[in-house]
């Protein structure tokens, strides 16, 4: 074994401390700038699993929709097309009370379904009694008499069929 003198001790020292701080710096500096993980297949990317929870919320909302509106049909005696129930569903959707009931549909669904249930009950209020309506209608024809052919006044006639006498008689009325 070979002694050493204190001053390559030292020496030997001042070095090894060195190196280390160079490699301590040289760590140090790395996490200076942002460093992205690097993403591998087995880790999950969370743009895209934001965007899954995302599509089957929208999907679960578009379902639950599609329930209330058919909810609130079959509980109208007047069938109306399903853009129209969508709309009146949106426009209680103003209502916060009615947002909080949404929102409160699967803890509370008994509550939820009284609610549909007295939406399609405004609904049919809202709308003008058709059967009433027609009845009227019926019973104003009979008193005109307008049970009778319908008037053909504005209609253009059939000029193959006309004679020339009767289609001169046709101008000189002002071509009705």
């Amino acid at each position: 074994m070979s002694e050493q003198t204190p001053s390559e001790t030292d020496t030997e020292t001042q070095s090894a401390e060195a190196e280390t701080e160079v490699d301590l710096d040289s760590l140090l500096q790395d996490y200076e700038t942002e460093t992205k993980p690097e993403k591998t297949e087995e880790q999950p990317n969370i743009v895209e699993i934001n965007n899954f929870i995302r599509e089957q919320t929208a999907e679960r909302t578009e379902r639950d929709i599609k329930s209330a509106m058919e909810t609130v049909k079959n509980n109208m005696e007047i069938k109306l097309p399903d853009r129209l129930i969508r709309g009146a569903l949106l426009v209680q959707a103003e209502d916060p009370r009615f947002i909080k009931a949404w929102e409160n549909r699967k803890t509370n669904p008994g509550q939820y379904e009284k609610i549909l249930k007295s939406i399609a009950k405004e609904i049919s209020n809202d709308l003008p009694d058709f059967q009433a309506t027609e009845t009227h209608n019926e019973v104003v024809s009979a008193v005109k008499g307008a049970s009778q052919k319908k008037s053909t006044e504005g209609e253009l006639p059939d000029f193959n069929k006309m004679s020339d006498n009767e289609f001169n008689i046709w101008k000189s009325r002002g071509l009705r």
